[in-house]
């Protein structure tokens, strides 16, 4: 059977401390926790990387002027370069300059115009797709 290293109430106290070790307080709790905590962290890093090159690839696509016939359909790799890049240093530069709240913040002041507009888009595509059923 495996002993805890640690009191009962350690898990939650470590939250209440500092919530960024407390998945690794966590995995302290069992055996192999080097391991774990070792696969965790390339999770998260591979989450990391893959929702950058994500929201790189869409900036991209939504600021190059594809023509229409062509035979590349997605934006240079130049241009998914300097838009990772350019995200990235606005994330280093808020979580320098405020922490992980004013990174959080920017993401709602930012969101939440953009919610308006997907809104307004929506309710316009369902009264163009009402209009349309009507000519079938």
């Amino acid at each position: 059977m495996v002993e805890p290293s640690r009191n009962i109430g350690s898990l939650a106290s470590a939250i209440n401390e500092n919530i960024s070790v407390s998945l690794f307080v966590f995995l302290e709790q069992y055996p192999g926790a080097t391991l774990l905590m070792g696969l965790s962290l390339i999770n998260i890093l591979t989450f990391f990387v893959t929702s950058s090159d994500s929201g790189a690839l869409v900036s991209a696509m939504m600021t190059s002027s594809n023509q229409e016939g062509s035979k590349h359909s997605d934006p240079a790799i130049i241009t998914r370069v300097v838009w990772a890049l350019t995200l990235g240093i606005i994330a280093i530069i808020l979580l320098m300059g405020g922490g992980l709240l004013a990174l959080q913040t920017s993401v709602i002041v930012t969101g939440l115009p953009f919610a308006m507009i997907a809104f307004v888009a929506a309710r316009n595509l369902y009264k163009k797709l009402k209009i349309d059923s009507y000519k079938i």
